[in-house]
């Protein structure tokens, strides 16, 4: 995990609110989905044919804007599980208010009782200890200085 990937946490709940309306209002527009008539029969005996209406999307755009929604969330659920990972309480409120509910440094700071060039101190500790040759952040660095 990188700082650039938590960062876009709260633009990924924008764009999920703005695919969510986009996909509403395409829905509820008529123009975009099909009906059709296909024969079929019933289940059980007697096996009486009968029509039977089904409905579809004329294009593949609404499936491609719920793929690109599903696509928002599990990067959102990553970003909320590594910091649900974070065993240092301080951290954890740190990465919170400032990745997830968007405070900026101060109002963190602020909200912690710290001095922002401290609680920016801390947040660039966390990093500076766990990142890894790739620049992400191992968990396993995480857990093992537990151990230390």
């Amino acid at each position: 995990m990188t700082k650039d990937r938590l960062k876009k946490y709260k633009q990924l709940q924008k764009e999920y609110e703005l695919l969510d309306e986009r996909i509403l209002s395409l829905e509820l527009s008529s123009g975009d989905s099909v009906v059709d008539i296909v024969r079929g029969s019933s289940e059980q005996f007697p096996y009486k044919e009968q029509k039977i209406s089904i409905r579809g999307y004329g294009s593949d755009k609404i499936p491609r804007l719920y793929r690109r929604r599903a696509d928002c969330v599990a990067e959102m659920e990553a970003i909320e599980k590594f910091i649900d990972e974070i065993e240092d309480t301080l951290v954890w409120q740190l990465f919170t208010m400032k990745y997830i509910q968007g405070h900026t440094l101060k109002q963190a700071a602020v909200l912690t009782g710290y001095s922002e060039r401290h609680t920016m101190r801390i947040i660039n500790n966390f990093f500076d200890s766990f990142v890894c040759g790739n620049g992400s952040i191992s968990a396993n660095k995480i857990f093992a200085s537990d151990e230390t």
